[in-house]
């Protein structure tokens, strides 16, 4: 992944591993981190909304149940 910032251009880097090439990405997750190569936060939100949706409907739920 190459990360571009309105001041620096994008270097095209070839990576190996164990003698395979390692292709480019986009996005990468990192330790939870979801990053993209423009440094903007649009990819993780979009993958964290659902999950924050889904945990408020198990909130809304379990209020009427528990005192």
């Amino acid at each position: 992944m190459h990360s571009i910032t309105k001041h620096s251009s994008c270097i095209d880097k070839n990576a190996a591993y164990d003698d395979k090439l390692i292709s480019n990405t986009s996005t990468l997750k990192f330790l939870g981190l979801i990053t993209d190569d423009k440094l903007i936060w649009k990819s993780p939100i979009e993958r964290t909304v659902p999950k924050l949706s889904a945990a408020c409907f198990a909130v809304r739920v379990v209020k009427h149940t528990t005192p």
